[in-house]
């Protein structure tokens, strides 16, 4: 039996001050692909928050961007701010204008420092969002945080108008020695219904990356069979018309159960939607995507926003929208 670990924090914050809660992990049987690296620190906080209750007419809006924290800022714009491995100077101010823009409901970012994560938290905390985040490896480039956290490096969810939650993630199938990848996921309260919120940046080798797929579907089915509403973001190193891709979506030849929310963009006439989407990586390539389980929601848009002139990372910011059905 497929069993798996959690990993729960949680952070709560009040008049006094900060005060770290217990961080507590159970465990039981678990095949070999739910295990996780014993060196590494791989848990998640979560801020609480007051529940807030969204009309159902009201668009579910969601934000993602694989951030490239550990390399990108540095190596590819300089002229841009320099060094912000601890998220102190202005990518961060990007980031945060950016959201101020859209006003998602949910936010995830790929390849976030844990240091990035701690400097914008505070920022999105204010701004009326709870947060959970995973290390899936160090990163060199990362600020070394403090001796717990380090150089940790993974992936970050923000979610607004929620209650404290638990967090959790899957370790996912991949070759022995490669960089390690996780699906984390939490669940979010809108309008009373719970949705269950996924964010995974998945291998560039398209061997694994198939391996990886069929396992998030593996766990996404067996929660949309329960009734549960599931988003599913990131960086999924692939085209949307990819083979693999096609165990993600409910149409266009695929077999999944979710609609992209950027599927009515480069599609061959007289298609009004396909496997498609605008470019998310260097103006070249749709690589990120944001997932709705198609059961659930409809009414699907989507917009990938510029990296140029005024660039965050060398993906572009992706955002989505949907409404229940």
């Amino acid at each position: 039996m497929k069993t798996y670990k959690w990993i729960k924090s949680s952070i709560l914050f009040g008049p006094l001050g900060i005060m770290l809660g217990l961080m507590s992990i159970l465990s039981c049987d678990r095949s070999p692909l739910d295990t996780q690296d014993t060196d590494l620190e791989h848990l998640a906080a979560v801020e609480p928050m007051t529940a807030q209750a969204l009309s159902s007419n009201i668009r579910k809006k969601v934000m993602h961007l694989n951030i490239c924290g550990n390399v990108c800022w540095v190596a590819t714009h300089p002229e841009s701010g320099g060094v912000d491995s601890r998220g102190s100077t202005s990518r961060m101010t990007k980031v945060l204008a950016a959201i101020d823009s859209y006003t998602p409901h949910i936010i995830t970012f790929n390849e976030i420092c844990y240091s990035q994560y701690r400097a914008i938290r505070s920022s999105l905390i204010a701004r009326g969002y709870g947060a959970t985040y995973a290390s899936t490896t160090t990163a060199g480039g990362c600020d070394n945080y403090d001796a717990s956290w380090g150089t940790g490096f993974g992936n970050a969810i923000f979610f607004k108008g929620t209650s404290p939650a638990s967090s959790t993630y899957f370790v996912l199938p991949n070759a022995t020695g490669a960089e390690p990848r996780h699906l984390l996921y939490t669940d979010v309260p809108l309008d009373g219904k719970t949705i269950r919120v996924c964010t995974t940046h998945l291998s560039i080798d398209a061997a694994w990356r198939l391996k990886q797929i069929e396992y998030i579907v593996d766990k996404t089915s067996a929660w949309i069979a329960q009734g549960k509403p599931v988003i599913v973001t990131g960086d999924f190193n692939a085209l949307p018309t990819a083979p693999e891709m096609g165990l993600m979506y409910s149409h266009s030849a695929g077999t999944g159960q979710f609609q992209e929310c950027d599927e009515s963009h480069n599609c061959a006439t007289p298609l009004t939607f396909c496997r498609g989407g605008e470019y998310t990586f260097n103006e070249t390539k749709k690589l990120d995507y944001i997932f709705f389980s198609a059961v659930h929601f409809g009414g699907m848009e989507g917009d990938a926003k510029s990296r140029f002139p005024n660039p965050i990372s060398d993906h572009n910011t992706l955002q989505g929208s949907a409404l229940w059905q």
